[in-house]
């Protein structure tokens, strides 16, 4: 028995890929490190298994890919994982694409400054995968996960998110702008042989226009610009209004169409008449709450009182 202390770096190395073979790559990874410290003579490409089996472990990170592209400049040609072959250069720009794009798609987005230049990100990223992955199927994905994913698949659906990041950023200042970029989102959807029902939505709340009931102004881009409320709609009200171009009820519903100056105004003045009543209440029950002490201290005097005169 030789043990593994005795054995040289290549050693290790060769023990290291039967053990990929076997899908054991935690075993694997340290036979390989060994190698590495024991200056095998495959030590660049020992890394890059220790980084292929990193990034199929953490399909997600961003790090890791960049980690393992950096690791591929050192060998050159193709090598083989387990029973596979990868392309050194494929692989590189595939790594280079898959950080790029969830980098963006993890990128932080509060405001719509930022969601708009998410999207824009989304894009860019979109066309880096499109270009340097194409149809061929994301070989590290496919390995650990046996997905056919390809880079085209992948890059139509980062487009859909972009184009509906930027819709969501451009929709308070131009709604009808923000359900073009719905539009060519749904396009993509469609292309992934999805419905696009969500998108259709909101091309829908984006582009409808309505007279608010209270100020009579009209508004542009439901949920956003104006809000439907609960009320009671007369008849005579609902005649008055036929055949007008933007209408402030909804037909056969007990519904008004409120901008969102009027909305934000009646319900910031609702929440200031709740917190005084809240307050009032308040103090109220404050109010109680010391004469019950009082009350409780008075009674717990007598009660003192009363057994001091029992004992005497």
């Amino acid at each position: 028995m030789v043990f593994g202390f005795f054995k040289d770096g290549n050693e290790l190395f060769d023990e290291a890929q039967e053990l990929i073979k076997q899908k054991e790559y935690a075993k694997a990874c340290k036979k390989l490190r060994s190698a590495i410290e024991k200056e095998s003579d495959d030590s660049n490409l020992a890394r890059v298994m220790i980084e292929f089996i990193e990034v199929g472990q953490s399909l997600n990170d961003a790090s890791k890919y960049r980690e393992l592209s950096a690791s591929l400049d050192g060998i050159d040609g193709t090598f083989d994982f387990g029973l596979s072959t990868f392309d050194v250069k494929e692989l590189k720009e595939e790594c280079d694409a898959m950080a790029v794009a969830i980098e963006a798609r993890n990128s932080y987005a509060n405001s719509n400054t930022d969601m708009v230049i998410k999207g824009e990100r989304l894009i860019e990223a979109a066309k880096i995968l499109q270009l340097k992955v194409g149809n061929d199927v994301l070989a590290i994905n496919e390995y650990f996960n046996t997905s056919t994913l390809t880079g085209t698949r992948l890059s139509i659906a980062l487009m859909a998110e972009g184009n509906e990041l930027i819709a969501d950023g451009t929709f308070w200042n131009d709604p009808k702008k923000a359900a073009e970029y719905q539009q060519i989102a749904y396009n993509f959807r469609r292309q992934l042989g999805e419905s696009g029902e969500y998108n259709q939505r909101k091309i829908r709340e984006y582009t409808m226009t309505c007279t608010c009931w209270i100020c009579g102004r009209q508004a542009t881009g439901e949920g956003m610009h104006f809000f439907r409320m609960s009320a009671d709609v007369s008849p005579e009200h609902v005649r008055a209004e036929e055949g007008e171009l933007a209408p402030s009820t909804e037909p056969g519903s007990p519904m008004i169409f409120v901008c969102k100056a009027c909305y934000t105004s009646i319900s910031r003045r609702a929440d200031a008449i709740a917190k005084e009543y809240h307050e009032r209440s308040m103090a109220e029950l404050e109010s109680v709450r010391r004469q019950m002490m009082a009350e409780v201290a008075r009674l717990d005097s007598r009660i003192t009182s009363l057994s001091m005169r029992i004992r005497n």
